[in-house]
């Protein structure tokens, strides 16, 4: 899994990180200072696109407890947590659909802080990407 973006094999696209990974031309991280009109727009688009993905994760945990559980950590290969995420995926639209309720967690413990990536995780690659 780890080269399968590198190496091109889920075709064209990006894949957004927080701090905490290096900018690599398929990972595209947060700028730590963005000072021009073009970096600031690319910050305000990074955070507001991973905002709209940390309140859809936190949506599945509340729903579907057994994705809440782990502390971060994959339980299973990385193929099969896409399968099991894609399948609550899922499951949830059509309980959106049917309006089915579920017992939703509101009170999640909040992620812990990131800790950013060295300078040195950034290629040049992946800044130009950026």
């Amino acid at each position: 899994m780890e080269t399968h973006f590198p190496e091109g094999k889920y075709g064209e696209g990006w894949l957004l990180g927080d701090g905490s990974y290096g900018c690599k031309p398929w990972l595209l991280t947060p700028l730590q200072s963005p000072h021009t009109v073009a970096k600031k727009r690319y910050s305000e688009a990074h955070g507001s696109t991973r905002n709209v993905i940390k309140r859809t994760f936190g949506v599945l945990k509340g729903r579907f407890q057994c994705l809440d559980h782990s502390g971060g950590a994959l339980q299973y290969s990385a193929e099969k947590v896409m399968s099991i995420i894609v399948a609550c995926c899922m499951l949830h639209n059509i309980c959106q659909r049917f309006g089915v309720d579920a017992d939703v967690v509101e009170n999640l413990p909040t992620d812990p802080p990131v800790e950013l990536a060295a300078a040195a995780d950034n290629t040049a690659q992946g800044n130009d990407v950026r």
